[in-house]
């Protein structure tokens, strides 16, 4: 926008010489709404959801109980919060996620969203994990076939060694746990009793996919890993 040249001043009779160039003028973009991953890429599973707005919005103009999750979020809780909406509870992973945004949210602007709006995002999958039983654990003495569950996520296969062992062994073996993850570290010549490679069989479908909720108690866990064992299976 150019002003002048001859632009006449409020305070005198002298006017502007040269036109007044002003380049960075803008109006205000019309209200849109946008899904995001609340913990960012690559969006693991029990991520929250975050709708986030081009605009300033007004929140006493977003009614929480109008937005909709397609498919369903176990444990949803859904808040107004710093500007925008969000989206907690169990997220599974690998889903794609629709919110149905609500008509009549407002900006500063006074721009009303003149309809529902249906943002979607997509969920990535559960990084790879094996979770590991205690440095000692003991197993019941009375019981009939003893197991040890380890639970995985997303290993494609697991390689399960067992080692004969006597107490005089015991301060090689807390050695051996304090190093086992620095590079060349390796296994003491222990007497192998067994040593197989299980791959993960066909995969299952529980509630929530494969492992990966995050958060399942310890109880629910070992469940899982009972069943993974039986099937011939590690997820």
């Amino acid at each position: 926008m150019d002003i002048g040249p001859d632009t006449p001043s409020a305070e005198g009779p002298a006017v502007t010489a040269a036109a007044a160039t002003f380049d960075d003028l803008h109006t205000y973009a019309p209200l849109r709404p946008q899904l995001e991953c609340g913990w960012g890429p690559p969006c693991p599973p029990g991520s929250p959801l975050q709708v986030q707005f081009n605009n300033l919005v007004d929140p006493a103009t977003i009614d929480t109980a109008k937005v909709l999750v397609d498919p369903p979020i176990e444990g949803i809780v859904v808040t107004a919060s710093n500007g925008g909406i969000w989206i907690e509870g169990t997220t599974e992973a690998r889903t794609t996620y629709t919110v149905t945004v609500p008509a009549g949210i407002t900006d500063v602007f006074g721009q009303t969203l003149g309809k529902d709006e249906h943002p979607s995002v997509t969920t990535g999958a559960a990084q790879p994990s094996i979770s590991q039983p205690p440095a000692i654990t003991t197993l019941d003495p009375f019981t009939d076939g003893k197991r040890l569950p380890i639970v995985t996520v997303n290993q494609p296969k697991l390689r399960v060694r067992t080692f004969a062992a006597e107490p005089s062994m015991f301060a090689e073996y807390l050695t051996y746990l304090r190093s086992r993850f620095e590079q060349g570290s390796k296994v003491p010549d222990w007497q192998v009793l067994s040593d197989r490679m299980i791959v993960a069989g066909r995969r299952r479908r529980p509630s929530l996919r494969d492992g990966d909720r995050p958060g399942r108690p310890a109880r629910e866990r070992a469940r899982s890993g009972d069943r993974a064992r039986r099937a011939g299976a590690r997820r």
